[in-house]
């Protein structure tokens, strides 16, 4: 997940008078240090020890993704400041730094030059590219959890809301007791609609001030903030992905990315190089940073013990490291691609875990072949939507649930707490960050010995 932010909005700020001078929503200087320093220790493990990546920065060696937001943006360039410091690009000869100047005047032009020296950028500061599918609105890759990508997951979950007693249950019991808690406690004007979405909105408010340490004129027992907590946690457990088609409508599409990542970057490693795979020849780091909700799904999705479904923390992390085994080989092994020669190991916030399912031992080496496996049993499945069986997921999210929502839903069936959600896309309170780490050594060091392999690769999702 990124850094510490500023909070989505102010429904309280005349309560707390606190000001948000960098914006709503944007990362903080204590976001920044987060993500900086998890750049760092990135460095520690993957160049300093292993030597798995370059010393400085190579773009065929890393891929940086980030969503489109301010907050993922920010979040990824701090983590990369932190992986690759200064120090890192080719210096400038003299001749260069005179050519080296744009188109137009540049006021105190020999000064400034003066002081960039050889370097090309102040400190010698190494620039890494971020990428970004903000062109394409609706990804299923990175977006599929979202109702304003695939409605029928409004629908899904307004199904629920009515008909699940769980889930009414729940949240009315929330209606009775966090609502009037927080109508009260930031005067707020009780003849306004107070539903799910403004509770969450609010929220987001308190915690953001509570992570930053911000001075506040309000307080909250501990049972309070245990009652807040929970709140978060039902939203996203209980109701956002409730729902195990709605966990494959989100998942499907990293898992399958998942998947051809690495079986590509282990092709292209044993030479086997073609138009699919070649991007990977020299692929050794994925970074991605998507949405909270993203990361929560996928925790569902490989279905994590109770221990790890927890809301993702800023600058929360899973890891999936890629390996190879270490016992010797063939000639035809050595040169042709099996999965159940490969292992992966998971982490999700540096605490490893063995993948339910995947044959992991006790030193949480799952063989990638199960993982595969696995990872493919939790892809999209055909529906019996209306009678007929649909495996299309683009046109299931277009589709609707085989009842008819009438006015009298809304009237008679449908809990107050959601009658606003249904009628506005969920907007993200919380962002995150998928760190994909692919890490593979060189062909030719694969050479050196067939009794000793090493690290594959490696996928941080955080």
């Amino acid at each position: 997940m990124h850094g510490s932010k500023s909070p989505l909005s102010q429904d309280i700020i005349n309560a707390t008078k606190v000001n948000y001078p960098q914006g709503l929503g944007q990362l903080t200087p204590m976001g920044m240090r987060q993500m900086y320093l998890r750049g760092r220790e990135i460095r520690r493990r993957y160049v300093e020890n292993q030597n798995f990546l370059t010393k400085y920065m190579v773009p065929t060696e890393i891929y940086a993704y980030a969503s489109p937001s301010d907050r993922t943006y920010m979040s990824a360039m701090a983590h990369m400041m932190g992986l690759y410091p200064p120090g890192g690009p080719q210096p400038l000869s003299p001749n260069q730094t005179q050519n080296a100047v744009p188109p137009m005047p540049i006021e105190n032009l020999e000064q400034i030059q003066e002081k960039l020296g050889e370097y090309a950028l102040e400190n010698n500061f190494q620039t890494i590219p971020i990428h970004s599918d903000a062109g394409d609105l609706e990804s299923m890759l990175t977006k599929g959890y979202d109702p304003a990508v695939c409605p029928i997951i409004g629908e899904i979950q307004m199904f629920e809301a009515i008909n699940n007693t769980q889930v009414n249950h729940t949240f009315q019991n929330y209606t009775n007791i966090l609502y009037p808690l927080l109508q009260n406690k930031f005067k707020l004007n009780k003849s306004e609609p107070f539903d799910m979405e403004t509770a969450r909105y609010i929220i987001d408010e308190i915690n953001s001030n509570k992570n930053e340490k911000r001075y506040v004129n309000y307080e909250f027992t501990q049972d309070e903030w245990k009652l807040i907590d929970q709140f978060e946690h039902d939203y996203m457990y209980s109701y956002s992905f409730l729902n195990d088609t709605v966990v494959q409508l989100a998942t499907t599409e990293q898992f399958k990315f998942i998947l051809k990542l690495f079986d590509r970057k282990a092709n292209a490693s044993l030479g086997h190089i073609n138009n699919t795979n070649a991007y990977t020849q020299n692929l050794k780091y994925y970074y991605s940073s998507i949405k909270s909700q993203h990361l929560t799904a996928i925790i569902k999705g490989l279905q994590l013990p109770e221990q790890f479904r927890y809301l993702p923390k800023y600058s929360s992390s899973l890891l999936i490291e890629f390996w190879q085994k270490d016992y010797p080989m063939s000639q035809e092994e050595d040169t042709h691609y099996e999965r159940y020669n490969y292992y992966v190991k998971f982490f999700y916030d540096d605490v490893p875990f063995k993948l339910s399912g995947a044959e992991c031992d006790n030193d949480y080496k799952c063989q990638w072949d199960k993982v595969a496996n696995v990872l493919q049993g939790r892809l999209f499945r055909d529906v019996v939507n209306n009678g007929t069986y649909n495996n299309n997921m683009r046109q299931f999210c277009f589709s609707h649930l085989n009842y008819e929502v009438t006015a009298s839903t809304y009237e008679e069936n449908l809990p107050w707490w959601l009658a606003f959600i249904i009628a506005l896309p969920l907007v993200g309170i919380t962002v995150a960050i998928i760190k994909i780490f692919l890490i593979i050594r060189d062909k030719k060091l694969r050479a050196q010995a067939q009794q000793s392999r090493g690290n594959y690769g490696v996928l941080n999702a955080s």
